[in-house]
């Protein structure tokens, strides 16, 4: 039985095999959800920095991406692969789209709707 987010037989555990689909990327949107929680952990962190080390949008655009996605940047250097902004178009895509919702968007609500309790345990989930 083919579902939305992955294949299943009919007698697994529904919830197992979500869980151990999403942990493997085997599920169609897992990297994509896990790097939008990378892109809003980096946000958060050079939106917490004072005002004198912000810098210009493009510094904070390029910091965002090497804070979010530096291992992908570093590793493939090292083993002579292309880097992951290269590989995934959508790692740029959401790289800017986090820093216009934490930066640009009126009275920096997604900072504070990313601080609530809640909302941040499930990002550093999806995060890590």
């Amino acid at each position: 039985q083919k579902l939305f987010l992955g294949t299943m037989t009919s007698g697994d555990d529904v919830g197992a095999t979500l869980l151990k689909n999403f942990l493997l990327y085997k599920q169609r949107y897992a990297l994509l959800i896990c790097m939008a929680g990378r892109c809003a952990k980096a946000c958060n962190q050079i939106a917490k920095l004072p005002k004198s080390e912000e810098g210009t949008w493009a510094f904070q655009i390029v910091r965002l991406v090497l804070t979010g996605f530096g291992g992908g940047i570093i590793v493939p250097i090292m083993i002579g692969e292309p880097i992951l902004p290269v590989r995934s178009d959508p790692c740029i895509l959401l790289s800017v789209m986090f820093w216009f919702l934490f930066f640009v968007f009126p009275g920096k609500r997604m900072a504070h709707f990313y601080n609530l309790p809640i909302v941040n345990e499930v990002w550093i989930l999806l995060e890590e």
